[in-house]
């Protein structure tokens, strides 16, 4: 087996998951940390990408599917080449209401602007990962190896036991493709 398989993060349980989007339903919308799991829980993006989003970055796609135009994320500025994507925006994080939370943004500027740089590399995510952390803590989340990250682990192993065809779903994550 790999030391990747002892040390790397592990997927949250679906528990786990309801109970931080539990507590963050009781969050003001205005909040970053009412969005922020939320998007990572439902759509699988790095912490880092989501705090750098920014309201632009929220376009609409025309096509032929039912309902209009799709609400989609732009990630233009991803850890890898791979990362960079159009990913549409998750029904259940429309649901919550992000198109109203949204109409109240200056349309230059983040997506999350109570967001400030910190830490040695000067990154949005910086004080997100510690609230988040200490948020995971207090709701009892203590395992091991669980984290932001196993946020998108999750979204990845969901999309393994729907039998998404992995090159559908290394693009939905932003992976590099297999071949």
């Amino acid at each position: 087996p790999s030391s990747h398989r002892k040390t790397g993060w592990l997927p949250m349980t679906d528990g786990e998951v309801l109970t931080i989007l539990g507590h963050c339903d009781q969050l003001p919308t205005d909040d970053p940390l009412y969005w922020i799991p939320r998007i990572g829980a439902h759509q699988g993006m790095r912490l880092n990408e989501i705090c750098s989003l920014r309201v632009a970055d929220v376009i609409q796609r025309d096509g032929p599917w039912p309902g209009g135009p799709l609400t989609c994320f732009s990630i233009t500025e991803a850890k890898t080449e791979a990362g960079d994507r159009v990913l549409p925006v998750s029904s259940r994080v429309l649901q919550a209401g992000f198109l109203d939370y949204l109409k109240d943004l200056p349309e230059e500027g983040l997506l999350f602007p109570s967001l400030t740089p910190g830490g040695p590399d000067r990154k949005l995510s910086w004080k997100v990962t510690q609230e988040f952390t200490r948020l995971r803590r207090k709701l009892g989340i203590t395992r091991p190896r669980v984290s932001f990250h196993s946020l998108r682990k999750s979204v990845a192993t969901k999309l393994e036991h729907a039998r998404v065809p992995e090159s559908e779903a290394v693009q939905l994550l932003g992976h590099e493709k297999l071949s």
